[in-house]
């Protein structure tokens, strides 16, 4: 590992020396030189992850499911008392062991099309498992706290705060409660309860072992190339556009400190955001760090390069891209335990460093 660090930096190093070797008058034809260029460097953490947890999913309550045993005629309804009302099962990930936030913001909207109303101690639970007896397993608990008219729809946004989440929460209407009605005649159609949850901050992550998953993400362009390339006296070398001869090959140095196994392909993309061209010809893999399994912190952090071979018409489509869309694939494959943890520390850094010869007629 640390020869591959200093082969990183003695590319990076080569930059700055490369940079006084060459000077470049742009009034003498042909010109031929080499250079290690910077192309790319990014990285991402569970900042960038916590977007998987994101989920909304609606629910239909029907009339039998507060006990209604007749539709589509006019009937009495005494006072409706349910204790709970559920579970509404609202997939999170399948390979999530467990994530523990600094904060999470739940939205549930429930329109009620019931001719009744829905009193306002009704309560909204959120519960890590479906045992309502449990009480340790409660993430958020509210009453309605007005009443919900019939036609009416009731919405409640909270964020909660220092909670864990697992990788499915249930919904529950408990203590449901509504004063019925006389002469009152229920439709068919149910009432529909939204609910939505999106992790805003995350302390630390744990992922099923043997389980695997995709992240992606695009971010606008900066390739180093089609900025300029600095010869040392004053001038620059744009290659976007340049009509020239250009081999070579760029190393992918990834630093993995995460206990990820990891594929990754980088797509360059256009204006409109199509694929014109890709970094690798297959899928780069990249070897998984390690980290401590009860603070989540990086123990190991395993560098892997892969290769990419540069010809002129490659480079014409990495220098003309607007986008890069980040497509990698994640398995926790062969580690040991349950689960393995990730904390903040946790981050897998992607520097790509170009070896190129450029040729001008």
């Amino acid at each position: 590992m640390k020869n591959k660090f200093f082969l990183a930096s003695l590319l990076l190093l080569s930059l700055t020396i490369s940079c006084q070797k060459f000077s470049l008058d742009p009034k003498k034809q042909p010109w031929s030189s080499e250079w290690l260029v910077p192309v790319l460097k990014t990285s991402f953490s569970l900042d960038n992850l916590k977007s998987l947890q994101n989920s909304t999913v609606s629910f239909p309550l029907s009339a039998f499911d507060i006990g209604i045993p007749s539709l589509g005629i006019p009937i009495n309804v005494s006072q409706v008392f349910i204790n709970h009302i559920g579970p509404f099962a609202q997939p999170v990930a399948d390979w999530l062991h467990k994530a523990n936030l600094d904060s999470l913001r739940l939205t549930v909207s429930m329109q009620n099309v019931f001719p009744i109303i829905i009193d306002s101690s009704t309560k909204v639970v959120f519960r890590n498992d479906p045992d309502t007896n449990n009480a340790a397993n409660i993430l958020y608990s509210t009453v309605i706290g007005h009443d919900v008219l019939p036609n009416e729809t009731f919405t409640l946004n909270v964020d909660v705060f220092n909670k864990s989440i697992e990788d499915t929460l249930y919904l529950y209407l408990d203590e449901f409660n509504s004063p019925g009605g006389s002469n009152i005649t229920f439709n068919p159609q149910p009432s529909i309860i939204t609910s939505t949850i999106k992790v805003i901050d995350v302390a630390s992550m744990e992922v099923k072992t043997n389980h695997g998953f995709r992240f992606v993400d695009t971010v606008p362009t900066s390739f180093l190339l089609g900025q300029g390339v600095n010869t040392g006296n004053g001038q620059s070398i744009n290659l976007k556009g340049l009509d020239s001869i250009v081999t070579g090959m760029v190393h992918a140095f990834v630093d993995n400190g995460m206990s990820l196994n990891m594929d990754l392909q980088v797509y360059v993309l256009d204006a409109n955001r199509s694929k014109i061209d890709s970094f690798f010809s297959n899928r780069a893999n990249i070897v998984g760090g390690n980290n401590n399994v009860v603070t989540g912190d990086p123990t190991h952090v395993a560098t892997t390069d892969n290769l990419i071979n540069l010809d002129k018409s490659k480079l014409g489509h990495l220098t003309q891209g607007s986008y890069y869309l980040f497509d990698f694939g994640m398995n926790s494959n062969g580690y040991p335990g349950a689960y393995v943890k990730m904390s903040r520390k946790a981050k897998v850094a992607l520097q790509l460093v170009g070896d190129v010869k450029i040729q001008k007629q």
